[in-house]
C-alpha cells in the first residue's frame, strides 16, 4: 500500500472515530435541559418612519389591547418613530468601532508638548 492511500485511510478512520465518540457521548450524557419557563411578556420593538408612525402606533395599540399570547407569554409591541437620518446615525455609530483613547505619551495636535 502506498503512502497516499495509507494517509487517506487514516484520515477516514479518524473522522469515523470522532463521530462515533460524539454519538456515544451524546447518547450516554445527562438528560437534555429543559428551557426556562417564564411569564415575562415578549417585547417587540418596531422602528417606523415618521410619516406612518400614527397609523403604526394605532395598530400596535389595537394589537396590545387584544392581549395576544405566544406559548402562554403575553406579547407587547412598542413603536419607536424615527426619521431616516437618525436611523442612519444610529446604525453608523453601532457599526463603527469605538475611537482609541489618546495615550498620555502621544502628542496632542495643536498643543506644544
Amino acid at each position: 500500500m502506498n503512502r497516499t492511500r495509507l494517509i487517506f485511510f487514516l484520515v477516514i478512520a479518524a473522522a469515523v472515530l470522532i463521530v462515533g465518540i460524539g454519538l456515544v457521548i451524546r447518547l450516554t450524557g445527562s438528560q437534555p435541559s429543559t428551557p426556562a419557563v417564564t411569564n415575562k411578556p415578549l417585547e417587540v420593538r418596531v422602528v417606523t418612519a415618521l410619516a406612518v408612525e400614527p397609523w403604526v402606533t394605532e395598530a400596535a395599540k389595537e394589537f396590545n389591547a387584544a392581549n395576544r399570547k405566544l406559548e402562554g407569554r403575553p406579547i407587547h409591541v412598542t413603536i419607536i418613530p424615527m426619521d431616516g437620518l437618525s436611523a442612519l446615525a444610529r446604525y453608523d455609530s453601532a457599526s463603527r468601532p469605538a475611537p482609541n483613547r489618546l495615550d498620555s505619551r502621544q502628542p496632542v495636535p495643536g498643543r506644544a508638548g
